[in-house]
């Protein structure tokens, strides 16, 4: 019985959080190293969002 698809998404995100923290201090740190990031189904490119004014 093969994992369904949410159980591949879950373990994807805690590993790539581990990897993260394992480079860095803390998760706030660790999310700004740049680079896409692949795994077994997901890939991951965090990015900092600009606050926009909205008039």
């Amino acid at each position: 019985m093969a994992p369904n698809k949410f159980a591949v998404r879950g373990f994807d995100i805690a590993y790539d959080i581990l990897m993260r923290l394992g480079t860095a201090d803390d998760l706030y740190h660790a999310a700004t190293f740049e680079g896409t990031t692949e795994y077994v189904e997901n890939k991951f490119n965090y990015a900092k969002k600009t606050l926009r004014r909205i008039l």
